[in-house]
């Protein structure tokens, strides 16, 4: 059980942004409900309440009232309350601080994993924002939908079995309509095969290809499209490497 633990990933509330400031604050009044429990006669281990308590900075924890303990966790509340607020702007502070103290002891390692944890956090605070000034919500799982048949009758669907095979009825033909393009098919399908890899796909990044007679002026377009991004590419105006860098700072802010 320790080991997988010790695996699982951890998630967490996340109401304030984590300072030391505010985790004293929190620990504090964690301590505090542990000692009123404590006071009340519920089960609990009186020396790791009481050294809890005095890591917090609670002295003698055990001299004090319930009514004195209570005062003091009502305070705690408020003074939580009060830096809820100012957590973000605290935990830039205390990012800003060890990303300095990184910078002038050298340890370029650490304040490039600093500079990474500040720049994905102020893009997640912005798209929170965003998100929520737009109204974005998230979409629960369906749990009915409705389908219509030829004659237009409508028909809906509440079990598992009957929404995942309405579902899959619908999205299986679109995910292979695809297959139906132009180029998917008949004389140009046959020239450029499934991987363009052959001497008719060279003939179109070098401007020289004929299309066969009959095909669509869409997909004539497009080859167009294709051959000029291809001479862009070779003028260096479109790159087409991609760093370990650019892969990263992409992914991480994808949804």
């Amino acid at each position: 059980m320790t080991h997988a633990e010790k695996k699982c990933r951890m998630l967490y509330k996340n109401d304030y942004d984590f300072s030391p400031k505010v985790k004293h604050w929190l620990e504090k009044g964690r301590a505090l409900r542990a000692l009123i429990r404590l006071k009340l006669g519920r089960e609990g281990n009186s020396a790791n309440v009481k050294r809890t308590a005095r890591r917090c900075g609670i002295t003698h924890p055990l001299s004090y009232t319930k009514q004195e303990l209570w005062t003091m966790y009502n305070d705690c509340k408020k003074k939580c309350a009060e830096m809820l607020a100012d957590s973000p702007w605290l935990r830039k502070q205390f990012l800003a601080v060890k990303l300095h103290e990184a910078d002038e002891n050298g340890r370029e390692e650490e304040a490039n994993k600093i500079r990474a944890i500040m720049r994905g956090e102020n893009q997640r605070r912005n798209w929170r924002s965003i998100d929520r000034e737009m109204g974005k919500t998230r979409t629960p799982a369906p749990t009915m939908v409705e389908t219509v048949d030829e004659d237009g009758k409508v028909t809906q669907h509440r079990t598992k079995e009957e929404v995942e095979r309405a579902i899959h009825n619908e999205i299986s033909p679109r995910f292979s309509r695809a297959g139906s393009a132009p180029i998917c098919n008949g004389p140009l399908f046959e020239l450029l095969g499934y991987n363009a890899d052959t001497e008719a796909g060279m003939e179109i990044l070098e401007g020289t290809f004929k299309p066969p007679r009959g095909t669509d002026p869409a997909t004539v377009i497009i080859l167009n499209k294709i051959l000029r991004i291809w001479r862009l590419m070779g003028e260096g105006e479109v790159s087409i490497i991609i760093t370990k860098e650019d892969f990263q700072y992409y992914w991480r802010r994808a949804k």
